[in-house]
């Protein structure tokens, strides 16, 4: 039984370990802002400059959660970018692979019902940037809005998303982990208690499948041998099972 209790303080502290060290570096930033909230607005000027700011609290936070994250449990992760038919079939035949993507995200064995509901998903497998618990704790924003704010970046470099709420870095150390830095910081938030309401942000990635109603089914695999892409085209019942 001891040995039970030690080894279970030394994954504790494992994990607390990158917190803390996540967390020291946000207080030792003097630039660091736990107040910042991004202010959307109407005025399409108003909300470039917005997304700019967003920009820059997203980049400090990407680069100190690529500096402390495990890197094999999120690699382990399955990513998935939901939303209407339309709208995935553009962003598989149009959409840069450099652009960040928004996604659920899943242990394997995992995939369900997101806060988006049973609709259309495409899987993707790719670098992921930042993963949240909780999408509101990170508040990234609608992609084709951070191409509009930064135009040139996004031709150049892609449309990558920013970050547009701050925490005081105690909120990131202590408590149930707002960022998932390894498997014990795992915690999704279930909105109604079933449908998953984390996010992850998704670089440099590649479609691995696609999640579509029954009626959609020939239409994705019409678009996957249009790029030569040999993945499986699933419905939800399938994908509970295969992913």
């Amino acid at each position: 039984m001891k040995l039970l209790r030690k080894y279970i303080r030394s994954l504790l502290s494992e994990d607390m370990a990158a917190r803390q060290a996540f967390a020291q570096e946000l207080r030792d930033d003097p630039e660091w802002d736990p107040q910042f909230r991004a202010e959307r607005s109407s005025d399409p000027e108003k909300e470039k400059e917005t997304y700019k700011q967003t920009f820059k609290v997203g980049r400090k936070l990407k680069t100190l959660f690529a500096k402390h994250a495990d890197r094999a449990f999120l690699n382990s992760l399955v990513t998935v970018h939901w939303g209407d038919s339309n709208r995935i079939l553009d962003i598989f035949l149009n959409t840069s692979s450099r652009d960040e993507l928004s996604t659920s995200v899943y242990l394997p064995g995992g995939v369900g019902p997101s806060m988006w509901g049973r609709g259309t998903g495409l899987v993707v497998k790719g670098h992921i940037t930042i993963l949240s618990n909780h999408m509101n704790d990170l508040m990234t924003g609608k992609g084709e809005v951070v191409k509009a704010a930064d135009p040139e970046r996004a031709k150049m470099s892609g449309a990558n998303k920013g970050v547009g709420r701050g925490h005081d870095p105690d909120t990131y150390e202590m408590g149930t982990s707002l960022l998932v830095f390894d498997e014990e910081d795992w915690s999704p938030e279930l909105a109604g208690g079933t449908h998953t309401n984390n996010e992850a942000l998704v670089d440099n990635w590649k479609p691995v499948g696609i999640i579509a109603p029954a009626e959609k089914i020939d239409m994705f695999k019409w678009a996957a041998k249009k790029l030569n892409l040999d993945i499986p085209v699933v419905t939800m019942e399938e994908a509970e099972k295969l992913l």
